[in-house]
């Protein structure tokens, strides 16, 4: 019979190791064969013994969804379902079970990076079609923004949206780029024709 479940075993003998041998600075011979050893034990394993007793389910309790020989503790204020002292999950003063836990985490991230994505291919369009507004610069930083940002989609992005709207975006900045250059070089030459003062 093990000391308690899932004790360690010396390599060498295959004799269980005292608890005492366990989490250690220093290596410990162990009791059998005197072979050095060192061993570490996560600490929830040493409570095992104590809430084994204390929580094994008997006929007519309730169980915990996530195991079954457990006797239910609490349920979970999200799902409903019953769960055990090990999987109560205690979390802005509610009880939770490790599934529903799990699926908060999933939205929180999804949301903070729904908050968080920048929409490349919006602004690029739109930079692209307001362009000879502003500036003979508008319509390269477009074709640019274009390339750089190609593969950048967003996970909440259609892809074949993603991808049109960055191909129109690319069209409008060539078009105001060879605007831009087409009025530049008009300009210029209107002002050759001049003679000077």
């Amino acid at each position: 019979m093990p000391q308690y479940p899932g004790a360690p075993r010396c390599f060498s003998c295959n004799s269980e190791l005292p608890r005492e041998a366990l989490n250690t600075a220093e290596p410990v011979p162990c009791s059998h064969c005197t072979q050095p050893l060192q061993s570490y034990i996560f600490p929830a394993q040493f409570r095992v013994d104590s809430v084994t007793a204390s929580e094994a389910a008997v006929a007519d309790d309730s169980t915990c969804f996530y195991h079954p020989d457990k006797r239910a503790a609490v349920c979970c204020d999200q799902c409903g379902r019953f769960i055990c002292s090990l999987c109560d999950l205690e979390f802005e003063g509610r009880h939770v079970c490790p599934a529903c836990m799990n699926n908060a985490t999933e939205k929180a991230v999804k949301s903070t990076l729904k908050n968080e994505s920048f929409n490349c291919d919006w602004f690029a369009l739109l930079l692209g079609a307001f362009g000879q507004c502003f500036c003979i610069l508008t319509g390269p930083a477009t074709c640019v923004l274009v390339v750089l940002y190609w593969n950048a989609m967003s996970p909440y992005t259609s892809p074949a949206w993603y991808r049109t709207r960055m191909i129109i975006a690319m069209i409008l900045g060539i078009l105001t780029t060879l605007y831009s250059i087409g009025n530049l070089g008009y300009t210029l030459a209107e002002l050759g024709r001049k003679p000077l003062p």
